[in-house]
């Protein structure tokens, strides 16, 4: 796709703010799934899915690109909204030492095939290695809000914090629950996490991630 748009890997770099290296790696397997793939995928107007599976995305609307004067002049992927997931911005202080919603957005990033049509799905990245070797720092990982989970399903629980205090989310693995309490499971160090049922607002079932 890059050589059809006419761009180096040299320029693909620039635009991304990586080394023309890095670039190559891509293309060559040895980084498979590098943090900037979202970007690349936007920029050369595919699907994540495409860069990663080679089979593209029907709701995300390739666009063309080309080369004037030796300058990257892309224009904007014409993407339907519901071709992009949003991606919560969370930042440390939030209720029982969790993260906590600013009310803002991270990102907007391609969305996951599974989560095609899946209203209020969203996104969020993984702040802390609590739950090492599942999901790491920097990771990103996709909610269905609807979806029903069970025993052993790894989840975002949002909990309350005390009056006028943003909510807190965090990410966890669900093991039972009762008419008072939920259990989940912290993983490192592993730990069982108890928590009040009038704390948690709501509990949504992760159903895919990004790792690197």
């Amino acid at each position: 796709m890059r050589e059809k748009l006419g761009l180096s890997q040299g320029q693909v770099a620039d635009k991304l703010g990586v080394s023309q290296q890095a670039i190559q790696q891509v293309e060559t397997g040895k980084a498979k799934k590098p943090k900037y793939l979202y970007e690349m995928a936007t920029m050369l107007g595919v699907s994540y899915e495409w860069l990663v599976l080679g089979e593209e995305n029907p709701k995300f609307a390739q666009n063309a690109a080309r080369v004037s004067n030796n300058n990257v002049q892309e224009s904007a992927p014409r993407q339907s909204a519901d071709a992009l997931i949003k991606i919560v911005e969370l930042v440390p202080g939030g209720p029982n030492g969790y993260c906590k919603v600013t009310g803002s957005l991270a990102d907007n990033l391609p969305r996951p095939r599974r989560l095609d049509g899946v209203d209020r799905a969203y996104g969020v990245y993984v702040y802390d290695n609590t739950m090492a070797p599942r999901y790491n720092t920097g990771d990103l990982v996709f909610v269905h809000p609807t979806m029903p989970y069970a025993e052993g399903d790894y989840v975002l629980a949002h909990i309350k914090g005390a009056p006028g205090e943003p909510i807190g989310i965090a990410c966890l693995c669900f093991d039972e629950k009762d008419e008072n309490t939920y259990v989940f499971k912290q993983l490192t160090p592993y730990k069982l996490v108890r928590l009040e049922a009038n704390k948690v607002q709501a509990v949504h079932k992760i159903v895919a991630s990004e790792q690197y």
